[in-house]
């Protein structure tokens, strides 16, 4: 009897131990869900970093190499299903909502973008349009337009990717810290300073084959060895690149408070 009570203990166990293990098989729904990953363009790799979900894009940064005519700059974002593949195409919309602490920024999505049968991520790109006011930041939040795609939400915290967009006055790349700096170092060779000046100046520079150190030289010559800065010379392409610039367009450049940008 006692070996009969102990075979049933173990068979009680072993049922229970069973079950337990059951419950605990993850098991997908027949609903896709489809999370957000960093896109990096560098080396053309997803990373999945959920808590650092977001890219700033300074238009600053552009006038460069894309001169004062730019609008909007191409952003990718890694898209990544959650699930088992999948062996039809998946459609994926984006949409954007605001964060409630800052002005919302352009950002224009595209329609539907497909993850093909048997893939399970793809970038999308957005286009980041630029922002109307000089050294303000602008902020938006893309998620997924769930009504309008073929998946349903999937980890909680990979579900919104941040942008931030802004055209932001880099005073380091010109050795000061502020207006006043720049006037008492550059006013005498530039004129007085204007964020719309120091734009144009990348613009045209970028067209002389300058990049983001080289023009720093500029100016950083032009603090301590004058002959090797902005010389007359630079001056004067300065002076005949805005006489092109305002030929060529229906208004003359100004700054935001409407003063002409001129050079001395």
């Amino acid at each position: 009897m006692k070996r009969i009570y102990t075979w049933f203990l173990i068979t009680c166990g072993l049922f229970f131990i069973a079950s337990c293990s059951e419950e605990e098989v993850p098991r997908f729904s027949s609903e896709r869900a489809a999370n957000f990953l960093i896109w990096n363009s560098s080396y053309q790799s997803f990373e999945d970093d959920y808590t650092n979900l977001r890219s700033t894009v300074n238009f600053y940064n552009l006038y460069l190499t894309q001169g004062m005519d730019v609008t909007e700059s191409d952003l990718q974002l890694g898209v990544m299903l959650e699930g088992t593949l999948s062996d039809e195409p998946v459609s994926i919309r984006l949409t954007t909502i605001a964060d409630e602490d800052y002005e919302l920024a352009d950002i224009v999505v595209p329609g539907d973008s497909i993850i093909e049968p048997g893939q399970y991520r793809r970038t999308i790109t957005v286009k980041c349009q630029k922002p109307a006011v000089y050294d303000q930041e602008y902020r938006a939040i893309v998620t997924f337009d769930y009504a309008n795609s073929d998946i349903v939400p999937g980890t909680t915290e990979r579900q919104q990717y941040t942008i931030v967009v802004q055209d932001a006055t880099s005073w380091g790349d010109m050795y000061v810290s502020n207006e006043a700096e720049w006037n008492t170092y550059f006013s005498s060779y530039l004129g007085s300073y204007g964020p719309t000046k120091v734009r144009f100046i990348m613009a045209v520079m970028g067209t002389q084959g300058y990049n983001q150190t080289t023009l720093g030289y500029l100016y950083y010559y032009t603090m301590y060895y004058p002959d090797f800065g902005f010389t007359a010379a630079i001056v004067e392409t300065l002076r005949t690149a805005l006489q092109e610039y305002n030929d060529t367009h229906d208004t003359p450049l100004t700054e935001p408070d409407g003063t002409l940008v001129t050079f001395n």
